[in-house]
């Protein structure tokens, strides 16, 4: 509900009755939710939240943004985000779903970046989202590069302005100091333990 605050401080009492409205009947956190036969059930594919893939990451940034025609695109990510953000609510670590509800706040807020708490949560929700991935499913730091850069491409592609660009290659920045700093944590617990 922090996120619906934010919301109707920042857009008014109308768009936080969507976002409420959205977060509640998201036709993608619908059961068995189809288009033209195809299974667009975001509770469906993730069984209500409980399983992760990558590829269901992909599939959804496309299906909201090329595939699902019975809305616009920025109805499409809303109604993303209002799934997301409700399936979060029993799973707050799946991976899947913090990546998507990141990306459809990196497109939503794309126009406020500099104000928007929001897309600061959304960084903060896409570094979980891939420190869990590289946890869970990523191989090695190939597979884990090809994620990032696939990601930006989608954020690239459906970004409308640069600052998007900009706010997205200063959060991939924040992710690689972290990694960074993690690496380093580790090596000095294993190697500088006893060192005087």
């Amino acid at each position: 509900m922090k996120e619906a605050c934010l919301i109707g401080l920042s857009d008014g009492n109308l768009e936080l009755k969507k976002f409420i409205d959205l977060y509640f009947n998201s036709k993608y956190a619908r059961k068995d939710y189809t288009i033209n036969g195809f299974n667009y059930s975001l509770f469906d594919r993730t069984s209500g939240g409980t399983e992760q893939s990558l590829e269901w990451v992909w599939e959804f940034i496309q299906i909201t943004t090329e595939w699902d025609k019975s809305n616009a695109q920025l109805d499409n990510l809303k109604h993303l985000r209002g799934a997301t953000t409700r399936l979060l609510i029993g799973n707050p670590n799946n991976a899947t779903l913090l990546l998507l509800k990141a990306f459809a706040a990196f497109i939503l807020e794309e126009n406020r970046l500099e104000v928007s708490k929001i897309a600061l949560e959304a960084r903060d929700d896409f570094i979980k989202g891939m420190n869990r991935f590289e946890e869970t499913e990523l191989k090695d730091q190939i597979e884990y590069q090809e994620t990032l850069k696939k990601y930006e491409e989608f954020i690239l592609k459906n970004s409308t302005t640069n600052a998007l660009s900009l706010f997205f290659y200063d959060t991939l920045e924040l992710l690689k100091i972290k990694k960074h700093r993690e690496w380093i944590q580790k090596f000095n617990n294993k190697y500088l333990v006893n060192y005087e």
